[in-house]
């Protein structure tokens, strides 16, 4: 930003405490478990979306975050290829589901006026049912080589 003008205000939410999502299928996707809400000053000013979110998963495969507003998709890929392709916000590798993945996205969004609440859920690429963690790997022993981490969301107001 080229001034400290152009920005309106700025909210995060910080998750410390760590989630597990049993069984979810290759069909569906965890809860939003990280999420903001954000009351726009000016209809025509736009919202960047900041998340930092540490995802593990109970096998090799990989989490899939897909971020939202209002509950429903935003950021994600195209559909233009169809199948089964899943549409998601980010990728990235799992070398030891032991250890949780830390997944950085951003999102210039045009919500409009009023309140927004802005959030993350996950997929994940196994065909079968798997164990989400939201800040912690597959491990939960109380061992040093066994981090727990956390995860943001910041949205920030700016001018057009």
């Amino acid at each position: 930003f080229p001034n400290n003008e152009n920005i309106i205000q700025v909210v995060q939410t910080h998750k410390t405490d760590t989630a597990v999502y049993y069984n979810v299928d290759a069909n569906s996707y965890t809860p939003v478990f990280i999420d903001r809400s954000i009351t726009m000053s000016d209809s025509s000013n736009k919202v960047l979306v900041i998340a930092n979110v540490a995802i593990g998963l109970d096998s090799n495969h990989q989490p899939l975050p897909v971020m939202t507003r209002g509950g429903s998709p935003i950021r994600i890929g195209d559909s233009s290829f169809g199948g089964s392709r899943q549409r998601v916000s980010a990728t990235g590798p799992i070398v030891d589901n032991n250890v949780p993945f830390t997944y950085t996205m951003t999102f210039l969004d045009s919500p409009g006026s009023g309140t927004h609440t802005y959030g993350v859920f996950s997929r994940h690429n196994d065909n079968g049912n798997r164990h989400v963690y939201v800040n912690r790997g597959d491990t939960n022993n109380n061992e040093y080589y066994y981090p727990n981490v956390s995860s943001t969301l910041i949205c920030c107001e700016v001018t057009s």
